[in-house]
């Protein structure tokens, strides 16, 4: 779920949370949040960031309640979904 996107900037990929199992605060509960952030932290990263498609508010919603700002596009791997997918990242 997290990665070295590059020398001090982790990326967090890969969480999914069933549709019937939205809206109950199962993300938090799957150590997305401060689990994550905390360890990104110690292994020294000062940036973390992350994506999430557009329609997934509640995504969205958690991200931003953590801290995240939506930024630029951080990779050039999908120029074709940029208008699909929502870029955040968050200082550490």
């Amino acid at each position: 779920m997290l990665r070295t996107f590059e020398p001090s900037i982790a990326e967090i990929q890969r969480l999914y949370v069933t549709p019937s199992a939205r809206g109950n605060g199962l993300a938090r509960t799957l150590s997305l949040s401060l689990a994550l952030i905390d360890h990104a932290r110690a292994q020294n990263f000062h940036t973390i960031r992350l994506d999430t498609a557009r329609h997934l508010t509640g995504a969205i919603n958690l991200y931003q309640s953590l801290g995240f700002q939506e930024c630029s596009p951080y990779h050039a791997l999908t120029p074709q979904m940029d208008h699909f997918i929502v870029y955040f990242e968050r200082s550490l």
